[in-house]
């Protein structure tokens, strides 16, 4: 008879101690949820009253911004260089000194900064061809 008597003590010590740990944990529920309410309310204070800051970090974004970053000059390249070549032409139509064997030197030095700007945007292209390979 006293190992039940034994048993019974130890489960009611058990139950005794289940009662304290669960009281424990309904107390730090309770102060957890105090603490998130007065959270949610300090938000909600900020959110109407327009104090509400929001901070996004993008990841990722910095390969794209790259390319669009080198597209964009090589479309300012190419359009400078269509309008110089279109520039140089009228000037050497048009004929204006200073004249070197009967072509406009303002035209001719268009044509070859032109040719400069093309020969540029081609080493573009074909960098960023070889570096799309690997």
């Amino acid at each position: 008879m006293k190992l039940t008597e034994l048993i019974s003590a130890v489960i009611e010590k058990s139950k005794d101690k289940l009662k304290e740990s669960k009281n424990l944990i309904a107390m730090a529920l309770l102060a957890f949820f105090e603490e998130l309410t007065g959270d949610f309310k300090t938000a909600l204070h900020k959110l109407s009253t327009g104090e509400l800051k929001v901070e996004v970090e993008h990841k990722g974004f910095d390969g794209i911004v790259r390319s669009l970053q080198k597209i964009a000059r090589l479309i300012i390249l190419a359009i400078l260089l269509s309008a110089l070549l279109l520039s140089s032409a009228l000037l050497l139509l048009a004929g204006l000194p200073p004249k070197w064997e009967n072509f406009s030197v303002w035209g001719l030095g268009g044509l070859l900064i032109s040719l400069w700007v093309a020969f540029r945007l081609y080493t573009e292209w074909i960098k960023e061809d070889n570096h799309r390979e690997r």
